[in-house]
């Protein structure tokens, strides 16, 4: 059996992002992660919620699904703190509209 959607889904995330300039490959999937000075900077990438309702109603339901993809990018606490966040976002968006 394949792995819940909502696992799919975070790997390929994690896949997507790793390797990026900023962040290299300290990238996480898990919300909980005690994180290292040498693991900085680094993404956390986790599901929260998620809505469905159904569209079909019958033997083969299709179901709407709405998830929450969380990407949280830490970093060490410098005076480039904002500009070094505002880099890895940017990044991020980047990968994740290319994939």
């Amino acid at each position: 059996m394949a792995d819940h959607l909502r696992m799919q889904i975070r790997n390929q995330a994690k896949t997507t992002l790793t390797g990026l300039d900023t962040t290299s490959s300290n990238v996480f999937d898990t919300r909980i992660y005690p994180l290292e000075n040498s693991e900085l900077p680094a993404l956390l990438i986790y599901t929260k919620e998620e809505e469905s309702e159904p569209i079909d109603i019958g033997s083969n339901r299709t179901m709407n699904r709405n998830l929450n993809l969380i990407v949280e990018a830490y970093v060490k606490s410098n005076s480039a703190f904002e500009d070094t966040l505002d880099t890895i976002c940017k990044e991020v968006e980047q990968a994740i509209a290319a994939d």
